[in-house]
């Protein structure tokens, strides 16, 4: 049976159609940072990007709060709070020298006795990815964490070349002043730049003193 909502056609599937039995390895590939934890809050499962990141790479057995500084929501204390919900939001921090912050999205499996939790590093990716050393493989294909690591390059490309270019009119201009205030046969100050008191010329051309052609009054 199918049903049209603005020109897509939504097909309706039997209620009796399991859901797809996905492998480890396949689910790793679809979300690299997942993690699965039981009903006692122990680690069963670790995604290969979430393993690089966590403080002990063995964790498979240990309890989740050894690894994890639980933030938010404020009413979930326990891995066994959010069992008892279909599925909630989570932000935590990584118990490490850096705190790291992650934000996560945990569900329930197995009528409540596993929960599985897909993480990402949010706003802290760019320092994340310098910091544990994280490349583009390390993320699922469709994450933007991609393209945002795209962006933050290019921004960084051009502001060094921005720099580079102030620079380089900088050093242009202090060369051009250079030369207007010397010699160029001899490399000598002229005439212009010598100072006033001894008799030079004045730096600006003429003496200020004189007026309409005349010379001013000496005292």
């Amino acid at each position: 049976m199918t049903s049209t909502l603005k020109g897509v056609q939504k097909v309706d599937l039997p209620s009796e159609l399991a859901p797809p039995d996905l492998s480890w390895a396949c689910l790793d590939r679809f979300m690299p940072m997942n993690m699965l934890v039981d009903d006692h809050g122990l680690i069963r499962h670790v995604g290969p990007t979430l393993a690089k990141v966590l403080p002990e790479r063995d964790v498979i057995g240990q309890p989740f709060q050894n690894a994890f500084d639980l933030r938010r929501p404020r009413r979930i204390r326990s891995i066994d709070d959010i069992s008892k919900q279909a599925a909630v939001r989570l932000s935590v921090r990584l118990r490490d020298a850096y705190a790291t912050q992650l934000i996560g999205f945990a569900t329930c499996m197995n009528g409540g006795t596993l929960v599985l939790i897909n993480f990402s590093f949010g706003i802290s990716v760019v320092d994340a990815v310098a910091r544990y050393g994280l490349a583009g493989s390390d993320f699922a294909p469709t994450d933007l964490t991609l393209e945002l690591l795209y962006l933050v390059e290019a921004k960084s490309a051009a502001q060094r070349a921005s720099a580079q270019t102030s620079t380089k009119l900088l050093g242009q201009k202090e060369e051009a002043m250079a030369r207007a205030g010397s010699d160029a046969l001899t490399g000598l100050a002229n005439r212009g730049r010598s100072c006033p008191e001894r008799g030079g010329a004045h730096p600006f051309g003429r003496d200020p003193r004189r007026r309409h052609g005349r010379p001013g009054w000496r005292r």
